[in-house]
């Protein structure tokens, strides 16, 4: 097992994240109190047994996981067209991607949420997707009120690491609503879900 060790890159990481929002998102004092929180927080562990090889084959298998049938409905339930559906499907399978590799739990927000919803209705496919991808049954777990902003703050800040060291790249604003200092810290301006804690079943 791999625990990655993260806290030198912390602060390069958070400020990622900072540069994220534009200067409409972070007008307040409030906001930039939040961003030096973060650097003085508790390091988010990202812990994984899989090597780079495994690592390569479950993004690989998740991303040519065929959807097509999910994704219509989904686009056909949430009026959504076929150019933001086909992202967010991308990034759903990113992110489940993420889930699969890492054990620790994984911020989910904004409207992707919707698709996950849409594609665990379709049991089958969606089991089929989990065994394929993580070997194992991927669980969706909503935020309620017994959820920290602590722990909401941590699986999103972690989401963010796993996505930036997985992909080199920040999670795309325009599907991954920037961090804020909102009520429940995972959703960011623009966010319609509170979905976004979410355990894997260890084998």
């Amino acid at each position: 097992m791999v625990n990655i060790d993260i806290s030198l890159i912390k602060k390069d990481c958070t400020m990622s994240i900072y540069r994220e929002c534009s200067a409409t998102d972070i007008p307040s004092t409030n906001s930039v109190s939040f961003f030096d929180e973060l650097l003085n927080c508790e390091v988010p562990t990202l812990v994984t047994d899989r090597d780079n090889k495994q690592i390569q084959h479950i993004i690989a298998t998740a991303m040519v996981y065929p959807m097509e049938k999910i994704v219509k409905r989904y686009m056909k339930e949430n009026d959504i067209c076929a150019d933001v559906a086909a992202k967010h499907e991308k990034e759903l399978k990113r992110f489940l991607a993420i889930c699969a590799i890492y054990h620790d739990p994984i911020g989910m927000r904004a409207s992707v949420d919707e698709l996950w919803h849409s594609f665990i209705t379709f049991t089958e496919e969606y089991a089929l997707f989990c065994e394929q991808v993580a070997g194992h049954f991927i669980h969706h777990v909503p935020n309620d009120e017994t959820t920290s902003k602590s722990d909401s703050r941590t699986s999103a800040l972690r989401f963010n690491m796993a996505y930036e060291s997985l992909f080199n790249a920040t999670p795309p604003i325009d599907v991954w609503p920037p961090l804020s200092d909102s009520s429940d810290l995972i959703c960011g301006k623009g966010c319609v879900s509170r979905c976004g804690r979410f355990h894997t079943q260890k084998q």
